[in-house]
């Protein structure tokens, strides 16, 4: 009686299916790198040009499904045509980053990779609703927006609830 510690090594047909798979990996991986889009990389912006309007003020974002709200400052800038800049810090800390310019858009979170493209600015919560109003246009459905980014103002959004009001300081 043999034990199963004995039997000699048999290689199964799994082995060389995943030989072949590593090697089309390791074989399309410098293509696929090469191949790869890219996120739009913004050039840097000076808000002291004369065609930016900027807006500093204090402002509350309640995220979709939340319980906390968070405070803290934005400053939100415009410029022809359609050129957005958005901030919202608390402190030295940057939570929210996000720029559009025409079609492109790209914003920041800490901890998250960067999000951005090239096809309109999407609705992807309150950041892209209010670029959307910087550059001169609606924030689109189901947003809600009330005031003038000169004074009181708020963006909700009908179905989640997420929200966010500033007023401008002078």
């Amino acid at each position: 009686m043999t034990d199963a510690v004995s039997k000699p090594f048999r290689r199964s047909a799994v082995r060389p299916l995943a030989r072949r798979a590593l090697l089309r990996a390791l074989v399309a991986a410098p293509f696929a790198a090469l191949a790869g889009c890219r996120t739009w990389q913004p050039d840097p912006i000076d808000l002291t040009a004369a065609d930016w309007q900027s807006h500093r003020g204090l402002a509350v974002w309640k995220p979709a499904g939340a319980d906390l709200e968070w405070t803290g400052e934005f400053l939100a800038a415009s410029a022809p045509p359609r050129r957005a800049y958005i901030q919202f810090a608390k402190g030295p800390l940057t939570l929210v980053e996000a720029r559009s310019d025409g079609d492109r858009w790209r914003a920041n979170r800490p901890g998250f990779p960067p999000i951005g493209g090239s096809r309109g600015v999407p609705d992807r919560g309150v950041w892209t609703a209010l670029l959307r109003v910087l550059a001169g246009g609606a924030p689109g459905d189901p947003w809600d927006w009330t005031g003038s980014i000169e004074g009181e103002w708020r963006l909700e959004h009908r179905t989640t609830g997420e929200w966010l009001m500033g007023t401008r300081l002078p």
